[in-house]
């Protein structure tokens, strides 16, 4: 049996550290939580929102959260390890 994405329903193409399904649509989630795991889940501060530290809040964030919200966390990360390296 086929996993479904966790989002939309759709085939699911991969599973993240969270265990969730993504389809390619919502793969970027997988990315998201991927990064979490990576640091330990710390706080993520994703103006005008942010995810709190540990787990379980990360899970809520990724598997519920809006697009948009995980764009703007996607973004967050992305600046943080741009900073990382100054």
């Amino acid at each position: 049996m086929m996993n479904r994405c966790a989002r939309c329903a759709e085939f699911a193409s991969i599973t993240d550290v969270l265990g969730y399904a993504w389809c390619v649509t919502h793969a970027y989630r997988a990315e998201v939580s991927a990064w979490g795991k990576a640091h330990h889940f710390p706080d993520l501060k994703c103006f005008p929102f942010a995810i709190g530290p540990g787990e379980y809040l990360w899970k809520i964030a990724v598997g519920v959260g809006k697009d948009d919200f995980l764009y703007m966390a996607l973004a967050a990360i992305e600046d943080r390890e741009n900073n990382e390296d100054l």
